[in-house]
């Protein structure tokens, strides 16, 4: 039996081209919206609220990430300023 637009030759036909077109672009936009879906789920859950559009959850992310990073920094000037004080309560036992 042969498929719609085979020939039973070797040469892909024109119909089959464009069906395995199909195909790889059904499974790249895919793996498109499953990436884009972890992207949007790294958002807080405040900005989960309903499944955004792919330039919103874009966006948004270019916002987030920035607060992070400025969370992040906060966080290390508090670790050090800890460190700092432990250091100084160790160095003040020690006398």
């Amino acid at each position: 039996m042969f498929s719609a637009g085979d020939t039973g030759d070797e040469n892909p036909t024109t119909v089959d081209k464009k069906l395995n077109h199909n195909a790889s672009e059904r499974v790249r936009r895919r793996k498109m919206n499953d990436l884009y879906s972890s992207l949007r789920s790294m958002l807080p859950p405040s900005e989960q609220t309903k499944r955004l559009s792919i330039p919103a959850t874009v966006s948004r992310m270019l916002k987030y990430i920035p607060e992070l990073q400025s969370q992040v920094e906060i966080l290390l000037q508090k670790k050090q300023q800890i460190l700092s004080t432990i250091c100084k309560q160790d160095d003040h036992d020690l006398h």
